[in-house]
C-alpha cells in the first residue's frame, strides 16, 4: 500500500484545521473577505459565518483524510469520490450560511450554489458515462476506468459467455445509474460480484478468478465481448 498520497492528504488536512481555527480571530484570512461590506462584517450573522467556516474546514479535513484512508484500505477510489462529494455538500451548506448575512450575499450564494450543484452532478455522472475499456494483451486481462483492474491469466480460473446475469439485489461499493453499473454488488444468493456493465444487454463475459472473485463485463457493442471471449477462451493458461 502506497501511503504517500495519505501523508499528503494529512498535511492538507492539518493546514485546513489550522487555517479554519485562525479565521475566527483573523477574518481577513478569508479569501472573500473584501467582498463583504463593513456593515456586513459588523453583523452577528458574519461572526456566525466565521464559526461555520471553521467547522466546515475541519469537517472537510476529516472527509478528505477519511476518504483517502478508506480508498487505500479497500483498494478502491470509490471512497475518495464519496469524500469529494461530501466536501461539495459542505460547501453548499457554507454558501447557505453566507446567504444569511445579507440579501446581497444571498444572491451571490445562489449563483455559487448552482455551480457547486453542477459539480456534484458531474462527479456522479461522469465516471459512469466514461466507457469501460477491456482488452487482453500480454497474458493479462485489463479493465480500465473506474474500479478497473488487471488480472494475469495465471489468476483466471474460468471464463464463460453468459446470456443472463445473476439477480443483483444491492450495491455494496459501486456506482449505478439505470442499467449502467460499475463496482461491487451482491446477488440474490448473497454472492459478491464485480460488475462492469454498460447496459443490461447480453452477452456478458463472466470471469472467475482463483481468488473466488466473479466479474461480469458487457459492452455497448456486443460483438466486442464475443471477440474478447474467443481471444481469452483459447489461451492455454485459462483453466
Amino acid at each position: 500500500m502506497n501511503y504517500l498520497s495519505l501523508i499528503i492528504m494529512l498535511l492538507v488536512a492539518a493546514i485546513l484545521v489550522i487555517a479554519g481555527t485562525a479565521i475566527v480571530k483573523q477574518p481577513q484570512l478569508l479569501s472573500n473577505y473584501h467582498s463583504f461590506t463593513e456593515e456586513e462584517k459588523a453583523s452577528p450573522a458574519f461572526h456566525r459565518y466565521l464559526k461555520s467556516v471553521r467547522n466546515i474546514m475541519i469537517a472537510i479535513a476529516i472527509a478528505l483524510v477519511g476518504g483517502e484512508w478508506l480508498s487505500k484500505w479497500f483498494d478502491s477510489n470509490f471512497y475518495s469520490i464519496l469524500s469529494i462529494l461530501g466536501v461539495c455538500i459542505l460547501l453548499l451548506y457554507l454558501l447557505y450560511v453566507q446567504g444569511k448575512i445579507s440579501s446581497r450575499m444571498k444572491r451571490k450564494s445562489r449563483i455559487y450554489g448552482i455551480f457547486v450543484f453542477v459539480l456534484i452532478a458531474g462527479l456522479i455522472i461522469l465516471p459512469l458515462c466514461r466507457g469501460t475499456s477491456v482488452s487482453y494483451t500480454n497474458e493479462t486481462l485489463r479493465i480500465s476506468g473506474m474500479y478497473g483492474t488487471e488480472i494475469p491469466s495465471s489468476e483466471i480460473r474460468r471464463v464463460s459467455l453468459e446470456q443472463t446475469l445473476p439477480e443483483i439485489t444491492w450495491r455494496t461499493n459501486g456506482l449505478s445509474v439505470g442499467d449502467v453499473k460499475k463496482g461491487y454488488f451482491r446477488t440474490g444468493d448473497d454472492r459478491k460480484v464485480k460488475l462492469f456493465l454498460a447496459s443490461d444487454k447480453a452477452p456478458f463475459l463472466h470471469v472467475q478468478t482463483i481468488w473466488n472473485e466473479d466479474i461480469y463485463i458487457n459492452s455497448s457493442h456486443p460483438e466486442e465481448i464475443g471477440k474478447l471471449y474467443l481471444q481469452i477462451e483459447g489461451k492455454y493458461s485459462i483453466r
